[in-house]
């Protein structure tokens, strides 16, 4: 029986995966880009290159010298200029396709704010509700929770995901510039704290994220209020929502 053609399968599996995936050279030019890409990224065709879709080209320039030199997969997350003059940001990974090395591979995953700050919410949560618990358990019972949890396992993974936190990964730039156009008077801590209330996030997520302690972050928050000519917080943040 006769085999079928690997580029026909090729083609297929290139164009119906969900996540954005550029190919292109040792310069950074586009050689060709998946459907979803395509439907992404609007400002881009082949033979640009593709420096042009990150928010910060000498980023994308040292991540593209990293991988010819170390020939390792890169994984990281970035802000990409997307369709209608969007800013999003994606989580990517970068790696080398062909066995010459001069064909790599970009593939795209898409990251939500809202999301982010939820997951930030859960692990927090949890971790919190681990320690309320051990109280009220017998000797046997807090032993299990120090071998089995504490000690090794979860709350030492969430600890090191709320210190690793970020800022970055949850700020959208694009939001940043339009508020600062709005308020000059806001320093680049505010303009974070802005966007994070745009999109409804407490004041603990705030402050974790921010590095802050919450009441530290309720005297922030007070003192932007009383930069602009909002009377509380409900209405700078309703404000800020319709800029977001």
């Amino acid at each position: 029986m006769k085999q079928p053609d690997s580029r026909i399968n090729y083609q297929f599996l290139f164009h119906v995966l969900p996540n954005p995936i550029l190919l292109v050279d040792q310069m950074g030019i586009l050689v060709d880009l998946n459907a979803s890409a395509s439907d992404q990224f609007e400002t881009i065709v082949v033979g640009e290159k593709i420096e042009n879709l990150f928010i910060d080209v000498k980023y994308f320039k040292a991540k593209l010298l990293e991988l010819r030199q170390y020939h390792k997969v890169i994984s990281d997350k970035a802000i990409f200029k997307t369709r209608g003059n969007e800013v999003q940001s994606f989580e990517f990974k970068l790696t080398i396709l062909s066995e010459s090395n001069d064909l790599f591979v970009l593939c795209l995953n898409h990251l939500d704010t809202k999301n982010e700050l939820l997951k930030l919410e859960i692990e927090q949560t949890f971790s919190a509700e681990l320690h309320t618990l051990k109280p009220y358990l017998n000797k046997t019972g807090k032993e299990l929770i120090e071998r089995k949890i504490e000690a090794k396992k979860l709350s030492v993974f969430f600890e090191s995901e709320i210190t690793q936190t970020n800022t970055k990964e949850f700020i959208d730039n694009r939001f940043k510039i339009e508020i600062a156009k709005q308020f000059p008077q806001f320093s680049d801590l505010e303009l974070n704290i802005a966007y994070l209330l745009s999109v409804d996030a407490s004041i603990k997520q705030i402050a974790t994220i921010c590095n802050k302690s919450a009441n530290a972050t309720r005297v922030l928050v007070h003192r932007m209020i009383k930069k602009t000519s909002f009377k509380n917080k409900t209405d700078f943040s309703n404000l800020l929502k319709s800029k977001c």
